[in-house]
């Protein structure tokens, strides 16, 4: 098994690609362990999670429940569904100036 510390964003380093822990984890050690298809993650001795390896270097794969409610909500976004959620201001007519 090989050391790992639980990044800022939730992820650790594996072979050049990265994997999420729970959040609960950053800044905390957790230990990896490698076989041909998975990469089993470990704190205090007890598997916290289990991701299938990656084919290629490079990458993030994420389970959404490893991320902070507050990432839960916005983490699938897009700029394009951004801008779909701003509501439309309503256009006012000109004010007519007779006093």
């Amino acid at each position: 098994m090989e050391a790992r510390q639980g990044a800022s964003d939730y992820h650790i380093d594996v072979l050049h690609s990265f994997y999420s822990v729970p959040h609960r984890l950053i800044g905390r050690q957790v230990d990896v362990r490698l076989t041909h298809r998975m990469i089993e993650i470990f704190h205090n001795h007890e598997r916290v999670t289990v991701h299938r390896r990656r084919g290629q270097r490079g990458g993030h794969t994420t389970v959404k429940e490893h991320m902070p409610k507050a990432h839960q909500r916005y983490g699938g976004m897009t700029p394009e569904s951004l801008i779909t959620r701003v509501p439309v201001p309503a256009i006012m007519p000109p004010r007519s100036s007779s006093a």
